[in-house]
């Protein structure tokens, strides 16, 4: 899942602009949180808490990806709108791995954008067109995400490959990993566990099953089967999300291998 914060100060334009982005994304298969903001007051506050942001990567103000107007209101008592880019300019320079996409139906500014650089530049004349090339970069970024995954079990750590992992079982509080290589437990909760997984392409079929969907061989009604011939049971309550994440993982085969 990635998380995006949207700022602009019209309220319609911004939720028109997420309506847009998770339609352009659900139709890759990619699910996001968004978080709006009306003003700049929420950028400044990256330059005053950026070593906090930096050392906790969980915090509540950390995005993968910010879409702002390229004029925004400064907030506080300044409603006047006025260019950010020297503000995303000197952010990006604090902190590298910021990703601005500048929203603007001022085009002739695209130019001053690139200069920071910016992740992307989109127009708002534009726009469905803009935002098909910002996904076509998310799906680029799927393709650079770690091939390896560090588990803490209790008394060691394991280091194993996230193709090998088959399937993730759920006893409470303790999880089995399944994988190509044998199995070892966890103590973590299954729902923590698909939110960091969900992007690997992992599915949860039940309360106490997350799969991966690279080793799903077959699925007839509610039984699952994998490569190894592991057979698991389906919530009949799930099958639709199932199928859909399933039906689009196979149209994504093509271009992510």
């Amino acid at each position: 899942m990635a998380r995006i914060a949207i700022c602009d100060s019209d309220a319609l334009a911004a939720r028109k602009l997420n309506d847009s982005i998770r339609e352009c994304l659900r139709q890759s298969g990619i699910s996001i949180e968004t978080i709006y903001y009306k003003d700049a007051s929420f950028l400044r506050e990256y330059l005053l808490h950026k070593e906090e942001i930096l050392r906790h990567k969980d915090s509540p103000c950390d995005f993968d990806y910010i879409f702002t107007e390229a004029w925004l209101a400064g907030g506080d008592s300044d409603y006047a709108p006025s260019n950010i880019l020297p503000l995303l300019a000197k952010l990006k320079q604090e902190i590298p791995d910021m990703n601005f996409i500048v929203v603007t139906g001022h085009s002739e500014l695209i130019f001053d954008a690139l200069r920071i650089p910016v992740y992307y530049f989109v127009r708002k004349d534009y726009l469905e067109q803009d935002l098909d090339a910002v996904c076509a970069k998310f799906r680029q970024d799927l393709r650079k995400r770690p091939k390896f995954y560090v588990f803490q079990t209790k008394t060691r750590m394991v280091r194993t490959a996230v193709a090998d992992i088959l399937y993730m079982e759920s006893f409470r509080h303790t999880i089995m990993i399944h994988t190509l290589n044998g199995s070892f437990d966890i103590v973590q909760p299954l729902g923590s566990l698909y939110t960091q997984f969900e992007p690997y392409d992992f599915v949860q079929i039940h309360k106490s099953y997350l799969v991966n969907m690279l080793h799903i061989q077959s699925i007839e009604g509610l039984q699952i089967t994998l490569s190894d011939g592991t057979s698991l049971l389906a919530s009949r309550h799930r099958l639709v999300e199932i199928h859909g994440k399933y039906d689009t993982y196979i149209r994504r085969l093509g271009w992510l291998r």
